[in-house]
């Protein structure tokens, strides 16, 4: 059941460059906006801003942009408050707005915290509010509050800073206040993703326009095109349980006559309601808003296979011998002999194309992250030995005895990726330079000349990472999202080489919810099965510039100095792999020192041997060497998914 908070904006005429959503909160427009708030495309009345304790300006880039641009009175304005500090969190100290687009700004004391990020944000955003209202200004203009070096967790700033203004403009109705901008900038798309999440999360309520007959949200999100050539149809229900006592039977509305349906309804009314419906229903998953309800979706024609109702028949046979509130999850309806002749292909395409499409649809969400933290483990879809129709347990169970791994030879197509990204990575101007790259140039080489690529397919090295992913997945959603490789506070080196040269396909491969990445590693020929067996031991590194962990390269000119000994140095025969890391949680750093494990997240320790428990899962070394390395100290959080043989020529 969704409790309406806010509605949709009724503002007039055309949007704001920029304008990406608003909504309408009692007599406040909430907008959208993307846009870098030190050169808004608009006036505004006050822009905002956060500050340390002593008025430094330089701890996150937005704050500093805001001064460089306002220029000097502004500055001038701020050192009258000098002998002020230190200054307690929720001070506010207003100044004129220089060359900015605006005529006031809020500098707002934010200091790093470990908990309560909600009650902070929405005290802050509402005290700018109450001052605003109090000078009878009409126009403000917020940056994402917290999510910068402060790294508040993204989702609980997007919806403290929505609730602040809900809250505000219902306790002020007749406040002066009449627009609030939310500003995110361009670049930090996991912060703009969660922002719209929050925003779409409150766009439809009951009686808002298209919305009228019941209490769900339109979704434009379809479940599934289930196997093409079938001579029946399927439908899928995931996770479904029903508790109806939270549902009546009036959120139904004339269900016979709606086109589409999405949300809460008890099972007793989708059995009387949806059973009649002439053409057929689909079930959909859990409800976000009601944990426990029913959530289903009417369709009359949009979906390619609609499930006929006389094909529910057995469904609620096997439903009336069963507890009412339970559901079990991923189940087919489909008539048991259509079931049975086509098994492989409805259970591969429903798992590729069903949940798994409506999740990618809400990609760097929260809800994207639950997902993948509950979803079953598949094999990659592009796998030929263990196909993706089965799970990994079930590959694992139906085998006989140990299971097998292959090395499967790529197909063309893949061969002329991976070919490039070897090349393309490639810097020969730094070849032979560096501790590791000693005897490198005696042999007179300028390139790789690759000789064979293979996939591994190994489902219980895979399993094992694919589990450490979901832990991650876990993680990153309940922080809000973790900033992706290039938003890391202060990374120069911005994405990484081998990201930047993907096609769209397999970029979609990666996740970067949990900063999934393919990068290489080179290691000895001799190696290179243990690898591929039993995955990389970080305990075999334990000389590295950063201690025992796995390292990797985004480049190929780095990866090919580990490719055989410096004292043995030749020109054939050697191996590297391509493979998939999850760096989730990245900590840069430019000074290196051996440590045992990640450092944690606590700025102010510097003790790597401290008992903190939340730890970065990965470290980016940069500037103090040639080539970043990238490092991570649990072997599971790698998959060494290609072996490449190639000679230096």
């Amino acid at each position: 059941m969704f409790k309406k908070v806010l509605r949709k904006s009724s503002n007039k005429g055309s949007n704001v460059e920029g304008q990406v959503g608003s909504l309408q909160c009692g007599g406040i427009a909430v907008i959208l906006l993307t846009a870098d708030i030190a050169e808004l495309p608009i006036k505004v009345d006050v822009i905002v801003t956060t500050v340390t304790s002593h008025l430094n300006h330089d701890r996150a880039k937005c704050s500093k942009d805001i001064v460089e641009k306002a220029g000097k009175a502004m500055q001038l304005e701020i050192r009258k408050h000098e002998d002020k500090v230190p200054l307690k969190e929720g001070d506010l100290i207003a100044t004129s707005g220089g060359s900015l687009a605006c005529s006031k700004v809020y500098h707002l004391i934010l200091l790093p915290r470990k908990q309560d990020y909600s009650k902070a944000i929405k005290t802050l955003v509402k005290k700018c509010l109450e001052e605003a209202n109090v000078s009878s200004l009409k126009t403000i203009a917020f940056p994402a509050l917290g999510t910068g070096k402060l790294r508040f967790p993204k989702s609980d700033v997007a919806n403290a800073m929505f609730e602040a203004v809900e809250e505000f403009s219902r306790g002020n109705p007749s406040s002066s206040v009449c627009v609030v901008y939310f500003v995110l900038f361009p670049s930090n798309t996991d912060v703009f993703t969660v922002f719209k999440t929050a925003c779409a999360a409150r766009e439809l309520s009951p009686g808002a326009d298209g919305a009228s007959l019941h209490n769900g949200r339109l979704n434009q999100n379809k479940l599934q095109k289930t196997a093409g050539k079938t001579e029946g149809h399927v439908a899928v229900a995931t996770s479904i349980t029903s508790s109806f006592s939270d549902c009546t039977s009036t959120q139904v509305g004339s269900l016979e006559n709606e086109e589409f349906f999405f949300g809460n309804i008890s099972r007793v009314d989708a059995e009387q309601k949806l059973l009649v419906h002439p053409v057929g229903v689909y079930l959909v998953r859990n409800s976000e808003s009601k944990p426990g309800s029913y959530v289903i979706s009417v369709d009359s024609g949009e979906l390619v296979s609609p499930c006929p109702r006389d094909d529910l028949g057995p469904f609620n046979e096997r439903d009336s011998q069963t507890n009412k509130k339970t559901e079990t999850s991923e189940q087919h309806m489909v008539p048991s002999e259509l079931y049975t002749r086509h098994r492989q292909p409805l259970l591969s395409q429903a798992f590729a194309s069903s949940a798994v499409a409506e999740a990618k649809s809400e990609r760097m969400t929260i809800e994207f992250c639950s997902y993948m933290y509950t979803a079953n483990i598949h094999p990659p879809p592009y796998w030929t030995k263990f196909t993706s129709d089965k799970s990994i347990k079930e590959w694992k169970l139906n085998g006989t005895g140990e299971t097998p791994l292959y090395l499967v030879d790529v197909d063309q197509e893949t061969y002329t990726i991976i070919q490039g990204l070897v090349r393309n990575s490639w810097e020969a101007i730094t070849l032979g330079l560096g501790r590791e790259a000693e005897e490198l140039c005696n042999l007179k080489y300028d390139g790789l000349k690759i000789t064979k690529i293979q996939r591994v397919e190994n489902p219980t090295l895979y399993e094992q990472y694919a589990t450490r992913r979901q832990a991650m997945f876990l993680a990153s959603g309940k922080a809000g999202i973790y900033p992706m490789l290039s938003d890391v506070p202060d990374m120069k080196g911005g994405a990484s080489h081998i990201r930047e040269l993907l096609n769209d396909k397999w970029s979609k491969r990666l996740y970067q919810e949990v900063n999934e990445e393919y990068f290489f590693h080179g290691t000895k020929t001799e190696r290179a099965g243990q690898v591929y067996a039993q995955g990389l031991d970080p305990r075999l590194a334990a000389k590295g510039v950063l201690g025992p962990a796995v390292y990797m390269a985004e480049n190929s000119t780095k990866a090919d100095q580990y490719s055989d000994s410096k004292n043995a140095r030749r020109s054939t025969g050697l191996t590297m792999f391509l493979v998939r890391a999850c760096l989730g949680n990245i900590c840069r750093v430019t000074d290196c020192r051996r440590i045992r494990r990640p450092p944690c997240t606590d700025f102010s320790c510097n003790n790597h041997e401290c008992q903190h428990v939340i730890r970065y899962d990965s470290v980016v070394s940069e500037e103090q060497f040639i080539f970043r390395e990238f490092v991570v100290y649990d072997g599971s959080q790698v998959y060494p998914e290609y072996v490449i043989n190639y000679d230096r020529v």
